[in-house]
């Protein structure tokens, strides 16, 4: 049965990552495409095969869709979910699930009261050492997990796109920040109970947050750390998970996995870079490293699809969707106030409707 889908929003991540991977998945049929600007909409509407743009997403919504992709600014996703959710129309959406945790509580409260899926798109889940790790972790051959530890550096959003909505007082903190949130949720598996976060403008001028260091006690004990910057001089995606048992070294740039108990050596050290550099030579050969987060959204469809026909679960739970939401949500305060602020728990709030899923 072919499923009717929408896009909405018709910026650099539809162009590049959305409706390639749309057109890819069978079944699929693009009704038409939603943005402010109706030039943007029709253009790319011609290019992947549909005449039909609008400038109110509420008109793209009229047309009966089975599901909508979400392609807009983060501070619009709650409300724009709502909106779908009125319509009984599946949302998947870009990270994060929304801008604060508000706009959260009350997207999954409409999913609830409507009967509607919602998932958020995280494709970093998807690189084989993240799902590898995580698989390590669960089988407990690393013993009880201690903390996890994220560096992501990465060039300002002026890279890939030319809108500049990310360039808000959030900066660094919602750009990429939402990927490595959800990494932590997902590991830690807990409610985020308290947070500290520093950060500043490491241009002297942007006047947002462009540098930022975030660290995060969960209830359960485990303790998770963030480095974000956009202007450090390098390129960086590494997370490092640490237990009773020992650790894990994941660069996600390679998408390559260490493996450490007890003490390393210099021979174990050689014998993990050499590793590595095989690896990599592999992927950027024959596998999808080039690409980078490009190359999961086709399993990021896959799967939704499978949960919209109740084959499978969803690939990302709004549990730790809104988990996510918390530590970004928390960060900027934390940031502002330049001080540890406890996290309240939403958990109640929020359990129930996702349960009732």
């Amino acid at each position: 049965m072919t499923m009717r889908v929408g896009v909405i929003g018709a910026g650099a991540i539809a162009r590049r990552a959305h409706l390639p991977a749309l057109m890819r998945v069978e079944g699929l049929e693009l009704i038409g495409i939603a943005d402010k600007v109706i030039e943007r909409a029709r253009n790319l509407g011609m290019r992947f095969g549909t005449r039909n743009a609008y400038s109110d997403h509420l008109e793209l919504l009229e047309e009966g869709l089975d599901f909508v992709v979400l392609c807009t600014p983060s501070h619009l996703h709650g409300p724009m979910i709502v909106d779908c959710c009125c319509h009984g129309t599946h949302v998947l959406t870009e990270k994060p699930l929304a801008h604060n945790v508000e706009a959260a509580l009350a997207a999954i409260k409409a999913a609830k009261n409507r009967n509607v899926k919602v998932c958020v798109v995280q494709n970093y889940r998807y690189y084989p050492a993240l799902r590898q790790a995580k698989a390590i972790v669960d089988s407990g051959r690393l013993g009880n997990m201690l903390s996890i530890a994220a560096v992501a550096h990465t060039p300002p959003p002026m890279a890939w796109t030319r809108s500049r909505w990310l360039y808000r007082d959030g900066g660094a903190l919602d750009d990429f920040g939402p990927h490595v949130y959800d990494i932590m949720a997902w590991f830690a598996a807990s409610h985020p109970e308290v947070i500290f976060a520093l950060g500043g403008d490491a241009s002297q001028g942007m006047g947002l947050v462009n540098y930022a260091h975030v660290s995060v006690g969960f209830a359960n004990g485990i303790h998770g750390a963030a480095d974000l910057s956009w202007f450090s001089g390098s390129r960086i995606f590494s997370i490092d998970i640490y237990g009773t048992g020992g650790r894990l070294r994941i660069d996600m740039t390679s998408d390559s996995l260490e493996e450490v108990h007890g003490l390393s050596s210099p021979i174990s050290d050689l014998r993990g870079s050499w590793g590595r550099a095989l690896h990599t030579i592999k992927e950027a050969t024959f596998g999808k490293l080039l690409m980078g987060g490009l190359a999961y959204y086709d399993q990021v469809y896959d799967d939704f699809v499978k949960y919209l026909a109740d084959l499978g679960s969803s690939p990302v739970s709004l549990l730790d969707s809104i988990r996510a939401v918390q530590i970004m949500d928390y960060s900027r305060r934390s940031v502002q106030q330049r001080e540890a602020l406890t996290i309240p728990s939403v958990e109640e709030e929020a359990v129930g409707c996702v349960r009732s899923r």
